[in-house]
Formats: structure tokens, C-alpha cells, sequence
């Protein structure tokens, strides 16, 4: 399922072919180039910014970290800390931007395709992703607390920063 709909505007370029090569075309290119490592470093960096969580706890100062306390399912109380810096401080799923914005340049690849077909991807990858987001936002402010609620003061935005 899943690689039929991944590869739907690749099918539909190879039917549509365009060989007129536009400033369309180029900035796809390089549009598609910066959305990429953009999503790449946001990867980068929470990876990095989770081993640094694991750290923290031997500090008492976290700037850009917010101390948070949670029960496991067996009643154990654990600490962790929600990352509040970097590319998180804009918005806690940013490279879910990036990603939908990927998806998208991969689908105009140079023209503005008509056909529904070709978006499919774009369109599911949205949906796939919002909701996730929406799931999330429900298990962590159940999870967390109060220590959410100040990490949404903090970070107020999910996926877009200053809309969503």
C-alpha cells in the first residue's frame, strides 16, 4: 500500500513527461535539496539533544529543558526531561514540516501536476502526520502533566511555527 502511494508522483511524472525546464524545475531542485538537510539536521540534533537529556540529570541547571516526572504501567516514578531548544523551541515536530515540504517539491518536480493522483502521497503523508501529532499531544499531556502544560507555554506551535 504504502509504495504505491510513495511512488505516485514519480508513475505520474514518467506517464506526463515535461520537457520544458523551468524555473519551476530549478527551484524544486533546490528547494528539495534544502528541505532535505533541513529535516536531516532537526534529525541531528534531537539525537544529539537526547543524549545530552541523559546527562542532565546529574545537573540542577537545564536551560531549554523542562524537568518532567511520569508513572510506569509497573508504578515505578521516572524523571526525564522535555527538550525545549534548537529547532524544538520553534515547534515540538518541525521536521514534520519538512517532511510534508519534501513530499511536495518531490511531487511538483518541475510542473504543477493536475491529476489528484499525484498528490496522493503529499496528502497522505499530511494526514499520517497530524494525526500522529494530535495522538501525541494527548499522551503526553496525560503522561506528563503539569510539566507539559509549561512545555506548551513554552513551545505553543506542533508542526508549523505562528499557525500550527
Amino acid at each position: 500500500y504504502v509504495p504505491c502511494i510513495y511512488t505516485s508522483p514519480t508513475v505520474y511524472h514518467y506517464y506526463n513527461p515535461n520537457d520544458n525546464y523551468s524555473i519551476l524545475t530549478i527551484l524544486s531542485y533546490f528547494f528539495g535539496i534544502y528541505f532535505t538537510y533541513t529535516n536531516w539536521d532537526i534529525d541531528c540534533e534531537r539525537t544529539q539533544l537526547r543524549e545530552m537529556r541523559e546527562r542532565l540529570s546529574k545537573n540542577n541547571y537545564n536551560p531549554g529543558f523542562i524537568k518532567a516526572t511520569y508513572e510506569t504501567s509497573d508504578g515505578k516514578t521516572n524523571t526525564t526531561y522535555l527538550v525545549a531548544c534548537g529547532w524544538m523551541k520553534i515547534a515540538s515536530n518541525i521536521n514534520y514540516f519538512y517532511e510534508i515540504s519534501t513530499s511536495l517539491v518531490w511531487t511538483l518536480g518541475g510542473t504543477i501536476p493536475l491529476n489528484i493522483f499525484c498528490y496522493t502521497y503529499v496528502i497522505y503523508l499530511t494526514v499520517l502526520l497530524v494525526h500522529r501529532t494530535y495522538r501525541l499531544e494527548r499522551k503526553c499531556k496525560k503522561k506528563y502533566g503539569k510539566a507539559w502544560e509549561s512545555y506548551r507555554e513554552l513551545v505553543p506551535y506542533k508542526i508549523i511555527p505562528g499557525w500550527f
